[in-house]
């Protein structure tokens, strides 16, 4: 799969907390894919890179993995965490990886 974090420069704690946006636009989008009883995408507020790198990875995840469907997308103390299946190892080491980097301290509430 595309490697987003290099693409887009992604690092821990580095992002602009001044241009926050909510996630509903991203959830709307996406709904269809939603698992069955799953509680979809729901981010709060995060900086607009962060909807823009989730799309893209969902989206390159769809061409490869048609069957894609996402559990729960959410912050968790900070950092995006990233529920979906197929349990594929590339797509879940992909998943893992900006859940590492998708990260902000100042998001921790």
């Amino acid at each position: 799969m595309l490697n987003l974090i290099e693409k887009y420069n992604l690092k821990r704690d580095g992002y602009h907390l001044h241009n926050l946006v909510d996630s509903s636009a991203l959830a709307a989008k996406w709904e269809k894919y939603f698992g069955e009883g799953w509680y979809g995408i729901d981010l709060g507020l995060v900086p607009y890179l962060w909807l823009i790198v989730i799309d893209e990875f969902l989206t390159n995840a769809l061409e490869k993995y048609p069957e894609l469907q996402i559990q729960q997308i959410k912050v968790k103390y900070g950092e995006v965490r990233i529920y979906i299946t197929p349990f594929e190892e590339e797509l879940q080491s992909s998943a893992r990886n900006l859940e590492d980097v998708l990260f902000d301290s100042r998001l921790v509430y």
